[in-house]
């Protein structure tokens, strides 16, 4: 069979070979995962072979070097490759449009699995195309495709060609000069490759996504309504997102829940709902993410005042009351004006210390590329060494000392369980006993199960001061 297709899915024209599942446009990944024929892992085993045969029976060998991939569903055997050898699963093809689908636009319009599952690929709509002679539509696609035979690098690459086949895919990929190819011997990095090609989802996107999922959020309705019945106060909906009416904050957008009507003392409600968990930090009051998502839209509409209600554990609902501060709002302007900058220009807004730069920067810089960079003459960063030296001795001496006096009561206390004070109370309790798996005993008598089951634990860059 030329087409070489086991099971694809697409949407639009039918492909020439009259397979694969034809789907409704702007279907979720996992549906495109199941109908495509991807729902399924690539998985590894040692090479054995079998030596010194005595009769019917000989001893079981395996070769390290190799490996041998299979498919998790059929268990059929795909390939025999080196050890150094990184697969790219069906689902990663998959993933790597979500962001851009969800995002930035683009359309999933054909994938699949070639030659019983030895190759795969995913092509997407990008939203460009132009005419040719007035009637002949030529298309933009992104498509990535890889193999897990040793035949095909993982590849993407900018194409017009629709690609349903393994020989429209051959076409694809020979006819191209700006491919982006990863070896199987280095991993394969979703977020590297988007910006080579230069279609990484920039912050403006995310910024516009995000707002449009704000302003199709649909409030609970029975929040509402309780709050209504409580306070006697109407409310309705607003079907819009409000921009501030100073030409100079075009940039201040803000979509509330509901109006407040026919009263002087409040006019927005924010309706919020807390589960177990999340209801915890409502023990003191409106958190401060909400405060200044109230406050902004005080600032975005002029209004004097809003309430918060909020339904917590699915049986409380409690409503707070947030009245206008011109001094909080002049900061958040100023905050946001900033921010709004960074986004205008696409520049990474500078660390600040917080768990989520922590992580931006982690996913930013992920590996190191061996070089020395020398920072003696910028006397900025000469500083920031020194005194990150300083803070580091400072912590390092405050838990010593924070070791001797938890020990001095931990001694004094002896075998009892909690130590009272005038200024409050410490405890030392013993944790419930627990079962847990003895996994090195387990290796010891099934050590082939070490082989069978691997599972890849990714480093991660240390920062160290020398």
């Amino acid at each position: 069979m030329a087409h070489q297709v086991e099971q694809m899915a697409y949407v639009g024209t039918t492909p020439w070979h009259g397979l694969g599942n034809n789907l409704p446009r702007k279907q979720p990944i996992e549906v495109w995962q199941r109908q495509a024929g991807m729902d399924w892992q690539i998985q590894e085993s040692p090479v054995h072979f079998k030596s010194d045969a005595v009769g019917h029976l000989g001893t079981i060998h395996s070769f390290p070097e190799q490996k041998v991939l299979y498919r998790s569903d059929t268990k059929a055997p795909l390939s025999v490759v080196s050890n150094r050898y990184h697969t790219v699963q069906p689902r990663e093809v998959l993933e790597f449009y979500r962001d851009l689908t969800e995002v930035s636009g683009y359309e999933l319009e054909t994938a699949g699995v070639l030659k019983g599952g030895r190759k795969f690929w995913a092509l997407a709509r990008t939203g460009q195309g132009t005419s040719i002679k007035g009637n002949d539509q030529v298309n933009g696609y992104l498509l990535l495709a890889t193999s897990c035979d040793g035949t095909l690098a993982t590849t993407a690459t900018p194409t017009t060609v629709r690609v349903v086949c393994n020989n429209t895919l051959t076409v694809a990929l020979d006819g191209t000069s700006r491919a982006i190819k990863v070896p199987h011997n280095t991993r394969f990095d979703p977020k590297a490759v988007k910006k080579q090609l230069g279609i990484a989802v920039s912050q403006w996107d995310d910024f516009m996504y995000r707002m449009r999922a704000l302003a199709e959020r649909k409030v609970q309705w029975h929040e509402a309504l309780g709050y209504s019945k409580r306070t006697k106060h109407k409310v309705r909906r607003i079907n819009a997102v409000l921009q501030h009416p100073n030409p100079d904050l075009p940039w201040m957008l803000a979509n509330i829940d509901r109006e407040v009507i026919g009263t002087d003392e409040v006019q927005i409600l924010e309706c919020k709902t807390a589960g177990i968990n999340g209801a915890r930090l409502w023990k003191e009051g409106v958190p401060e993410y909400v405060q200044l998502q109230v406050m902004h839209q005080l600032a975005v509409t002029g209004k004097q005042a809003a309430d918060v209600a909020v339904l917590l554990g699915g049986q409380t609902l409690e409503i707070h009351r947030i009245e206008r501060d011109e001094q909080m709002i002049a900061r958040l302007i100023e905050l946001e004006r900033r921010f709004w900058q960074y986004v205008e220009t696409d520049t990474p807004p500078p660390a600040d210390g917080s768990a989520s730069a922590e992580l931006a920067l982690r996913c930013l810089y992920p590996q190191d590329n061996g070089q020395v960079v020398d920072f003696s003459s910028n006397a900025g960063l000469a500083a920031a060494f020194l005194e990150l030296k300083a803070v580091r001795q400072s912590i390092s001496e405050k838990e010593k000392r924070e070791a001797e006096l938890k020990q001095m009561l931990q001694q004094a206390m002896g075998e009892s369980t909690r130590a009272e004070f005038s200024s409050g109370y410490v405890s030392w309790r013993k944790a419930k006993d627990s079962t847990v798996l003895d996994v090195e005993r387990l290796l010891q008598e099934k050590p082939y199960l070490q082989a069978r089951y691997p599972k890849l634990k990714e480093g991660s860059r240390r920062f160290l001061i020398g």
